[in-house]
Protein backbone atom coordinates (compact mmCIF):
# COMPACT_ATOMS: atom_id res chain seq x y z
CA UNK A 1 0.00 0.00 0.00
CA UNK A 2 2.48 2.40 -0.89
CA UNK A 3 0.09 4.69 -2.56
CA UNK A 4 -1.98 5.08 1.10
CA UNK A 5 1.38 6.13 2.79
CA UNK A 6 2.03 8.72 -0.20
CA UNK A 7 -1.23 10.21 0.07
CA UNK A 8 -0.67 13.84 0.65
CA UNK A 9 -1.66 14.72 4.27
CA UNK A 10 -0.50 18.55 5.18
CA UNK A 11 -0.81 18.20 9.13
CA UNK A 12 2.50 16.81 10.47
CA UNK A 13 0.55 14.43 13.47
CA UNK A 14 -2.03 13.38 11.59
CA UNK A 15 0.02 12.40 8.34
CA UNK A 16 2.04 10.57 11.43
CA UNK A 17 -0.97 8.83 12.67
CA UNK A 18 -1.86 7.77 9.06
CA UNK A 19 1.17 6.13 7.79
CA UNK A 20 1.27 4.34 11.61
CA UNK A 21 -2.42 2.99 11.01
CA UNK A 22 -1.32 2.08 7.44
CA UNK A 23 1.61 0.24 8.37
CA UNK A 24 -0.18 -1.85 11.36
CA UNK A 25 -2.97 -2.43 8.92
CA UNK A 26 -0.02 -4.09 6.72
CA UNK A 27 1.16 -5.78 9.74
CA UNK A 28 -2.01 -7.32 10.68
CA UNK A 29 -2.91 -8.53 7.14
CA UNK A 30 0.36 -10.11 7.01
CA UNK A 31 -0.26 -12.28 10.36
CA UNK A 32 -2.88 -14.60 8.94
CA UNK A 33 -0.80 -16.53 6.05
CA UNK A 34 2.22 -16.41 8.53
CA UNK A 35 0.30 -18.20 10.75
CA UNK A 36 -1.29 -20.90 7.88
CA UNK A 37 2.52 -21.47 7.22
CA UNK A 38 3.35 -22.41 10.17
CA UNK A 39 0.46 -24.77 10.91
CA UNK A 40 1.35 -26.45 7.36
CA UNK A 41 5.14 -26.61 9.06
CA UNK A 42 3.68 -28.57 11.64
CA UNK A 43 1.18 -30.78 10.39
CA UNK A 44 4.46 -31.40 7.54
CA UNK A 45 6.73 -32.68 10.77
CA UNK A 46 7.67 -36.16 10.82
CA UNK A 47 5.74 -36.67 14.12
CA UNK A 48 2.44 -35.40 12.85
CA UNK A 49 2.26 -36.13 8.80
CA UNK A 50 1.34 -39.38 9.17
CA UNK A 51 -1.62 -38.07 11.92
CA UNK A 52 -2.89 -35.38 10.08
CA UNK A 53 -3.24 -37.28 6.84
CA UNK A 54 -5.27 -40.09 8.56
CA UNK A 55 -7.64 -37.61 10.22
CA UNK A 56 -8.14 -36.17 6.51
CA UNK A 57 -9.34 -39.14 5.09
CA UNK A 58 -12.79 -38.71 6.57
CA UNK A 59 -15.04 -36.88 4.65
CA UNK A 60 -14.85 -32.96 4.86
CA UNK A 61 -11.89 -32.90 6.84
CA UNK A 62 -9.14 -30.73 5.70
CA UNK A 63 -5.60 -29.86 6.42
CA UNK A 64 -6.76 -26.68 9.06
CA UNK A 65 -9.49 -29.07 10.98
CA UNK A 66 -7.48 -31.97 11.15
CA UNK A 67 -4.59 -30.39 13.09
CA UNK A 68 -7.10 -28.84 15.42
CA UNK A 69 -8.19 -31.95 16.36
CA UNK A 70 -5.07 -33.21 16.83
CA UNK A 71 -4.08 -30.61 18.82
CA UNK A 72 -7.12 -30.30 20.88
CA UNK A 73 -8.03 -34.41 21.37
CA UNK A 74 -3.74 -35.05 22.10
CA UNK A 75 -4.61 -39.10 22.09
CA UNK A 76 -8.05 -40.39 21.10
CA UNK A 77 -7.30 -43.81 22.95
CA UNK A 78 -8.87 -41.97 26.18
CA UNK A 79 -12.55 -42.23 24.44
CA UNK A 80 -13.61 -46.06 25.11
CA UNK A 81 -16.01 -46.06 22.38
CA UNK A 82 -16.89 -44.03 18.86
CA UNK A 83 -20.10 -42.76 21.20
CA UNK A 84 -18.08 -41.13 23.96
CA UNK A 85 -15.86 -39.37 21.39
CA UNK A 86 -18.83 -38.20 19.38
CA UNK A 87 -20.42 -37.60 22.61
CA UNK A 88 -16.63 -34.92 23.11
CA UNK A 89 -16.86 -33.84 19.68
CA UNK A 90 -20.54 -33.21 19.82
CA UNK A 91 -20.53 -34.73 16.17
CA UNK A 92 -23.83 -34.71 14.02
CA UNK A 93 -24.56 -34.90 10.47
CA UNK A 94 -25.66 -31.79 10.42
CA UNK A 95 -22.23 -30.12 11.30
CA UNK A 96 -20.30 -32.13 9.11
CA UNK A 97 -18.68 -29.43 6.05
CA UNK A 98 -19.43 -30.35 2.67
CA UNK A 99 -16.33 -29.46 1.45
CA UNK A 100 -12.64 -29.97 2.88
CA UNK A 101 -10.62 -26.46 3.90
CA UNK A 102 -7.57 -26.79 1.88
CA UNK A 103 -5.05 -24.36 3.38
CA UNK A 104 -2.64 -25.22 1.07
CA UNK A 105 -4.86 -24.00 -1.90
CA UNK A 106 -5.55 -20.63 0.39
CA UNK A 107 -1.95 -20.30 0.76
CA UNK A 108 -1.18 -20.51 -2.81
CA UNK A 109 -3.85 -18.19 -3.54
CA UNK A 110 -2.78 -15.49 -1.51
CA UNK A 111 1.15 -15.77 -1.94
CA UNK A 112 -0.40 -15.08 -6.23
CA UNK A 113 -2.05 -11.58 -4.35
CA UNK A 114 1.29 -10.85 -2.76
Amino acid sequence: MPWLKALPIKSGPVKVSFYYLVVLYEYLTAQPIKIAKKVLEFVRSKKYDKKVQLVKTVPGIGTLIAIEMLVELQDVSRFRSINKFSAYIELTLQNIPLERINVEEELQDAEIQE
